[in-house]
């Protein structure tokens, strides 16, 4: 699943450098769109490189003896790691709300500018 992330962040990232050289994106929405896009693509990166590390953290807790010691020291990290996860998340849903958003507003205003 990571893998087709990184691959929407791509197309993503392409389809607004296009917008940007066809100028279908213009100005502000310009700039947002490239820097959205391109966040997208570095968030999805993060997560493919966070996941196996929350995996293997879970591993652990499997094969580790019932202390509470060890049990506290890796819920800790555990609990780390799964909030940075869904702070990462949730910054994608922003971002990509964002450029839906642009991309909604340009449509509407192409919408307007079409002869009936």
């Amino acid at each position: 699943f990571n893998q087709l992330e990184l691959l929407a962040g791509a197309i993503a990232l392409t389809g607004a450098l296009v917008a940007w050289k066809q100028q279908i994106f213009q100005g502000r929405a310009a700039a947002w769109s490239l820097i959205s896009a391109a966040i997208l693509l570095l968030v999805a990166g993060i997560d493919t490189l966070l996941t196996p590390r929350i995996s293997g953290l879970a591993l652990n807790l499997e094969v580790l003896p019932n202390t509470v010691e060890m049990a506290t020291k890796l819920s800790g990290s555990m609990m780390a790691l799964q909030e940075t996860y869904w702070g990462i998340e949730a910054l994608k849903l922003v971002l990509a709300l964002t450029m839906l958003i642009a991309c909604w507003r340009v449509l509407a205003s192409e919408g307007d500018r079409v002869p009936n």
